[in-house]
């Protein structure tokens, strides 16, 4: 049982850092989208501590002992939903000072990586930037949005098929 919860936990954790490294690498206005990045990739940029290529045990082990919280040696069900929780508040920073390229705490239209339209759609006091809160608020909306709609990939899907002609067609 331990090791199943192990490599549970293990997924988990690998999906997240998966999920995370995808939303960090969007590229901004005028850039080409970037190859896609392999999972090994991205485990190594997150987990790969000393940056040799390889993901030692005491790395690996670091991971762990940083979402066991109470130290017992197993992941519990609370331990992992903290973990993903607090990673995802982590990574959301992360992105909004990515494109916050001035240090101001707002990303401006020029900052903004999407469609003007969209960004009015996040600029809730119309003050013509976005603050962390806006873009808390809209991220939210998202999950939301794609957690009615069957997860990511089936909520992206929707999504798409809202706009596309043939209601049936899926990119």
């Amino acid at each position: 049982m331990k090791k199943l919860m192990t490599v549970m936990a293990v997924m988990a954790i690998v999906t997240l850092v998966v999920a995370v490294s995808f939303a960090q690498s969007k590229p901004g206005k005028g850039e080409a989208p970037a190859g896609r990045n392999r999972p090994g990739d991205l485990l190594l940029r997150v987990f790969d501590a000393n940056k040799d290529g390889q993901i030692s045990e005491r790395e690996w082990a670091s991971v762990f002992n940083k979402i066991d919280k109470d130290g017992d040696g197993v992941l519990s069900k609370e331990e992992l939903d903290e973990s993903r929780k607090t990673m995802r508040q982590e990574a959301g920073k992360r992105i909004f000072q990515r494109f916050d390229a001035d240090n101001s705490g707002t990303i401006s239209k020029d900052e903004f990586p999407g469609q003007d339209d969209r960004f009015d759609k996040i600029d809730t006091n119309g003050d013509g930037e976005l603050s962390p809160e806006e873009m808390k608020e809209a991220a939210a909306k998202r999950h939301e949005m794609m957690k009615e709609h069957g997860g990511r990939g089936r909520g992206m899907n929707f999504h798409r098929r809202k706009w596309n002609k043939d209601p049936n067609a899926v990119e």
